[in-house]
């Protein structure tokens, strides 16, 4: 009994902590579990009732800081959930991913809804002066309002500037970058900046300035082979590691996507092959479901190449249009085709 005794002062010093035991009796009695077992059951009911599942459903400005912080920092799933109360890593991505999904266009911008978007936004500086419901309304496409509320700040707010950079403005840049250095201060740097925005500093920094670009040797190349090959094509930051490249991860990625997949169908297109391409994505305005109803191996980079394709044609008036299809391509000439309503 002094044991027992014993047994229950270490567990009940440390708080109001019941003792954790089993049912299998040896000689008599009953067969406690030791002390470290007790404190790691607890810690774990500790750690599931930190992420505790929530039975309500996301709020629209839960949804919007959602979206805002994957902007921000990416796909870091355990460092996003610690912005809400009770969202646990898991949750987080389930409501991003279903948020992206659901019903709306989601691919690029036509010029009549940038003109629209222009003029609903006229002589707005800051995104809390609209109503982006009301805008949402009034463009030509169902966008989802985190798409509309980035095209305005990537390229129409006034306060920025957009295009080609100046030599004033890469000169404050590489000051700024040698003064903050590049992990993690990019909303430092487009406050100092002014003039650009957090993620054109980013791109700025990662496409012009970092990498080596230009030509991949035939010594590149294999070496990216024999990479994926044995690290699959998933994870293009352990390639560049190992290959110990100059490219950034992205470089390599869609290198290797257009020019070296052995699954990717790079022989020559037909007249018919684009035309199906571009009246398919007229109906469902998706590349990706495109690809999937074509049933094709084509890459989407090639895909939307031969997407503009034909839109100039028959934006030239060198297509037969018959009830909002192409069935006719005039690749050589210049004469104009019959359009039929």
């Amino acid at each position: 009994m002094p044991t027992l005794l014993k047994f229950f002062r270490a567990i009940t010093s440390v708080g109001p902590v019941k003792p954790v035991f089993s049912n299998v009796k040896c000689c008599g009695a009953l067969q406690f579990r030791p002390l470290s077992t007790v404190d790691s059951a607890l810690k774990m009911k500790h750690i599931n009732m930190d992420y505790q599942r929530i039975r309500r459903s996301w709020s629209d400005e839960e949804t919007e800081k959602l979206v805002e912080l994957v902007q921000k920092h990416g796909p870091s799933w355990t460092a996003i959930s610690k912005h809400f109360d009770k969202r646990s890593p898991s949750h987080c991505f389930m409501r991003y991913k279903t948020y992206m999904k659901q019903d709306g266009y989601n691919g690029p911008w036509s010029a009549e809804e940038v003109d629209t978007l222009r003029a609903l936004c006229k002589n707005i500086t800051s995104a809390n002066q609209l109503d982006w419901q009301e805008v949402r309304k009034l463009l030509p496409v169902p966008r989802p309002m985190w798409q509309i509320k980035q095209k305005w700040q990537d390229t129409l707010n006034p306060q920025l500037n957009y295009g080609k950079w100046s030599e004033d403005e890469v000169a404050r840049f590489e000051k700024l970058l040698a003064m903050y250095g590049v992990e993690k201060k990019w909303d430092v740097i487009a406050a100092e900046m002014k003039t650009r925005n957090r993620r054109q500093c980013y791109e700025r920094w990662r496409f012009t300035m970092c990498p080596t670009k230009g030509h991949y040797s035939e010594e590149e190349n294999a070496q990216i082979m024999q990479a994926v090959a044995k690290y699959g094509d998933k994870d293009f930051a352990l390639i560049r590691r190992v290959i110990k490249s100059t490219r950034t991860p992205r470089h390599l990625s869609q290198h290797y996507r257009d020019a070296l997949d052995p699954n990717v169908d790079r022989s020559p297109w037909t007249d018919q092959e684009e035309m199906k391409v571009y009246n398919l994505f007229g109906k469902h305005r998706d590349m990706v479901k495109v690809r999937q109803l074509m049933g094709c191996r084509r890459a989407g980079r090639d895909m939307w190449n031969h997407y503009y394709k034909v839109k100039k044609l028959v934006d030239k008036g060198r297509a037969v249009v018959v009830h909002g299809e192409v069935t006719q391509l005039n690749n050589r000439g210049s004469t104009a085709l019959e359009t039929k309503n």
